[in-house]
């Protein structure tokens, strides 16, 4: 009777709690949507998907193996085999622990810049590599109690932990550059990391103390470790087969591996990892061809807009009547602008104009921008059904390469696929960045769009559509 009602109370606990605990985490959630914005969210939940996997290594099953081998050995009255289990517990999940974050230490850089495809997640990855023994060592701890039948124990530290995650990460948020999303990631993994390694100081101090009702001695329990592997190894290796399917990189051929001094460029870096690993459309129709999530258009996002057509102004990429047009209609309160958010760091702001259009005024203008992290006006569609003098510099696509930051290749073609491709501007393909740029311009619209294209796909167009480059 005495169990079964400790059954219930535990249940009716960890029910509670998790319901307390969602409510916060929803509540501190949007406080942070509101500021770090829909790109920060977006960019700490990339670093997110990463470090589950490798919490995943890190804990390799051991909570269920701790869970299981402490509750038989408590059932047998043998203080000796509590202790010894939890001692090659706590050894197994140190070594897995420190495994797992010198990976992710040494490896921060590719995976940021291959994996994920943002530069700016480098050092909330490497933050990341901080917390992870203590997340195996608490999931020992966390198998010991619900194995004692303790759970409002591991309950009420998880519900202290949230609290010192929001307080810390509301503090480092305090520290940080406005509007820097890689500081702002950056905080939001440290105050994780901060409230795993109070975790782990709580739950020791109470195991500590909890310790002491076992028989001190030697280790006489037979087969304790092969008992406590036969558990713990299985599930790490479904766990892990699970989330790596769930996570699993682009696998490159030999023709699309991307060369170091691409990898070495953000712009082009991040064109990759669109195309290649998150595989987000950065076409005319690509919100809804999927990967784009809606967020909140702002004052911080038009002033974005407005210093992208500046820039494209200053580059000879849009006329001085086709930006005074655009320029005009930055303004929350004029026509319909949208913004989403997508890996990578990607921004796009769409501006559409009203459906009744009245007289000669702007309300014709229609803008689509996509943004990285850095910027870059990876994709630009600027359109004007009154024919405002869309017009293209000579060298567009030189001058837009430059404003990506893609100037300091130099193996740049320019292929002449005029008499093959109707209404063909001017475009360029490096083969060192896997870059392919092309710059049009009609007498209502202006396109410049950028993507990442391999040599075999590149060498197939020249094949179809001519030969001649200049």
């Amino acid at each position: 009777m005495h169990t079964h009602r400790r059954l219930i109370v535990n249940t009716a606990l960890m029910t509670g709690s998790s319901i307390v605990m969602r409510c916060i985490a929803l509540v501190f959630q949007a406080w942070l949507v509101g500021h770090i914005g829909a790109a920060g969210i977006g960019l700490y939940q990339l670093v997110l998907s990463v470090s589950v996997l490798f919490a995943t290594f890190a804990i390799s099953g051991i909570r269920f193996a701790a869970t299981r081998l402490i509750s038989e050995e408590m059932g047998l009255e043998r203080g000796a085999g509590v202790t010894g289990a939890m001692r090659r517990c706590a050894c197994y999940a140190l070594f897995f622990g420190l495994c797992a974050g010198t990976l992710v230490y040494f490896l921060a850089e590719p995976v940021g810049f291959l994996w994920i495809g943002d530069a700016r997640t480098v050092r909330s990855l490497r933050i990341t590599s901080i917390s992870l023994p203590c997340i195996a060592l608490s999931a020992v701890m966390d198998g010991y109690f619900t194995a004692s039948g303790r759970v409002w124990k591991p309950t009420l530290v998880h519900l202290l932990e949230q609290l010192v995650s929001i307080t810390c990460v509301m503090w480092f948020l305090s520290l940080a550059a406005a509007g820097d999303l890689e500081q702002s990631c950056a905080a939001v993994t440290a105050g994780g990391a901060c409230a795993d390694v109070v975790s782990l100081l709580l739950m020791t101090a109470m195991y500590a103390l909890d310790r002491r009702k076992y028989r001190r001695g030697g280790d006489t329990v037979p087969h304790l470790t092969r008992r406590m592997l036969s558990v713990a190894l299985p599930l790490a290796v479904f766990s892990l087969w699970d989330h790596a399917l769930l996570a699993a990189p682009h696998t490159r051929t030999d023709g699309e591996r991307f060369s170091a001094a691409g990898r070495a460029n953000a712009t082009a870096c991040t064109l990759y990892a669109a195309e290649h690993v998150t595989k987000v459309p950065l076409g005319s129709n690509n919100v809804w061809d999927g990967g784009w999530t809606a967020g909140t258009m702002d004052g911080s996002a038009l002033a974005r807009a407005r210093r992208t057509l500046r820039a494209l102004h200053e580059a000879g990429l849009l006329c001085d009547d086709s930006y005074a047009a655009a320029l005009s209609v930055c303004r929350l309160d004029y026509g319909s602008w949208e913004l989403y958010t997508a890996p990578c760091g990607l921004t796009q702001l769409v501006r559409r104009p009203e459906e009744i259009y009245t007289g000669t005024d702007t309300e014709h203008v229609y803008i689509q921008l996509i943004l990285s992290g850095d910027d870059a006006p990876l994709y630009f569609n600027y359109q004007n059904d009154l024919g405002q003098g869309a017009t293209l510099a000579d060298d567009a696509v030189a001058h837009y390469c430059a404003l990506l930051g893609l100037d300091e290749f130099t193996d740049w073609q320019y292929p002449d696929w005029g008499t093959a491709v109707r209404d063909f501007g001017a475009a360029g393909y490096s083969e060192t960045a896997q870059v392919y740029a092309v710059a049009n311009a009609g007498g209502y619209s202006v396109t410049l769009s950028a993507a990442s294209m391999t040599p075999q796909t590149f060498a197939a167009l020249n094949t179809q559509y001519g030969e001649e480059t200049s």
